[in-house]
């Protein structure tokens, strides 16, 4: 019942992160120019952790897989598509990108097991 509790704790951080940095990302992308590139992959970037935690409805390893990828991708606009490169993976943006995806994938980690034991 313990890792059950903490699967579930894990999952609905993560949710909620992923909701904040969304709404978020949706106010910030409105004063995008989505004629250009890197401002649209920007703002995909930004607007993406809901849609992708919400796979996880379907599938949880899903999930964890888009929210790890959102993290790269967001990581990779910044360093190289921006006019001006950076290069830290870990600043204040990238730190709460990160969020969602480590306590999706620690929900995943903590779910119980089922039981394979044969009657």
């Amino acid at each position: 019942m313990h890792s059950r509790t903490l699967s579930y704790s894990f999952w609905i951080v993560g949710g909620v992160i992923s909701l904040l940095i969304t709404m978020w990302g949706c106010f910030a992308s409105t004063m995008f120019d989505l004629g250009n590139f890197g401002d649209l992959s920007l703002a995909l970037c930004f607007v993406l952790p809901l849609p992708c935690f919400l796979i996880g409805f379907y599938s949880k390893r899903w999930s964890a897989a888009l929210l790890w990828v959102v993290f790269v991708a967001l990581w990779w606009n910044r360093a190289h598509i921006r006019p001006n490169p950076e290069w830290n993976p870990l600043d204040q943006l990238e730190t709460m990108y990160l969020m969602p995806a480590v306590a999706v994938q620690l929900a995943i980690l903590c779910a119980p097991k089922k039981n394979l034991s044969l009657p």
